[in-house]
């Protein structure tokens, strides 16, 4: 039998080939799956994926892996099953006690099994954010990672993920901020909210909120806008015109968004608004009329964030 040869590409070649033979050959592939020889499962789960998912020999193979004791087979059976997309709630029971494996390809097969999962990795979420709380720290990783990596799959994490930055050491915080950044535009909603219990005048400093969103870039442009229109007075209104001047987009759209807070009656968001119009702006010199009106503002906050736009632009301020 070449399922059990020697050769490992040999092994591979003949469990390939049962797959592409067809349903005519499931019951040797049914057989392989339940041999004796971990070899010859192993090999046999290489058929599985050229079968369908819903086929009598993918089902068997989720069956025997949920009992499987040789790491091998796993890998190769989860990564069948992954790949013609096994039914995700199913294969989701098969993938998660994987994750604490001490194998690390069965554990790399885990994390890329879940990320992949069909119709989408939602399913795997909630398991997810109660890994958040396990006291293994590495534990806590994978799952910080894994819910960065999926995206707007996972946003119902985010407000989880905040919270848990009071609680983490240096390590885990800088993890909980690469995820919230990975996540893109889904994570934003929440950054801003953590940002109403903030006073406003910390704001305007270095914030972490900042820097995420100001790390995902101009994709976060829509959502900053939207909520500058949603908010006009609090913390969120203020880290949105903050985030702006990070990211410095140069769309029209930005600076007539922007153009109307620069009339604001706090001193705090009309001098953020005028850094964001210099950032946003195509040629910053056409502003300085802006500019220097803003100097004479009542409000040194004003004419601080005036006095640093005019230093910024160097030559063209003369």
């Amino acid at each position: 039998d070449l399922l059990a040869d020697d050769s490992e590409s040999v092994r591979f070649s003949a469990g390939s080939a049962l797959g592409r033979i067809g349903d005519v050959a499931y019951p040797q592939i049914m057989q392989g799956l339940s041999a004796d020889s971990a070899t010859v499962r192993g090999a046999a789960a290489h058929a599985v994926v050229w079968i369908p998912a819903n086929s009598r020999p993918a089902i068997h193979l989720a069956k025997r892996l949920a009992k499987e004791t040789d790491n091998e087979t796993k890998v190769a059976g989860l990564n069948a099953l992954n790949r013609i997309g096994f039914d995700g709630e199913r294969l989701l029971a098969l993938l998660l006690p994987a994750l604490d494996s001490e194998e690390p390809r069965l554990r790399q097969e885990a994390l890329s099994g879940i990320l992949s999962l069909r119709p989408n990795s939602r399913a795997a979420v909630p398991h997810l954010i109660e890994r958040l709380a396990a006291e293994d720290p590495s534990k806590r990783k994978q799952a910080i990672d894994l819910l960065g990596r999926m995206g707007y799959d996972a946003s119902v994490a985010v407000p989880k993920l905040i919270t848990g930055l009071s609680q983490a050491d240096e390590e885990e915080k800088r993890s909980i901020r690469n995820a919230l950044v990975e996540m893109g535009p889904a994570s934003i909603p929440s950054l801003l909210d953590s940002a109403t219990e903030i006073p406003l005048a910390k704001l305007l400093g270095e914030t972490w909120q900042a820097d995420c969103i100001g790390g995902i870039g101009i994709q976060a442009v829509s959502s900053l806008t939207n909520s500058l229109k949603e908010n006009p007075g609090n913390g969120a209104g203020l880290l949105s015109l903050v985030a702006l001047q990070k990211i410095g987009d140069k769309s029209p759209t930005t600076r007539q968004v922007i153009l109307p807070w620069l009339e604001h009656e706090q001193a705090v968001f009309r001098g953020a608004a005028l850094s964001a119009l210099v950032a946003s702006s195509t040629k910053p010199n056409t502003l300085m009329p802006r500019l220097q009106a803003a100097m004479g503002d009542p409000n040194s906050l004003v004419r601080q964030a005036a006095m640093d736009a005019l230093a910024g632009l160097g030559s063209s301020a003369k």
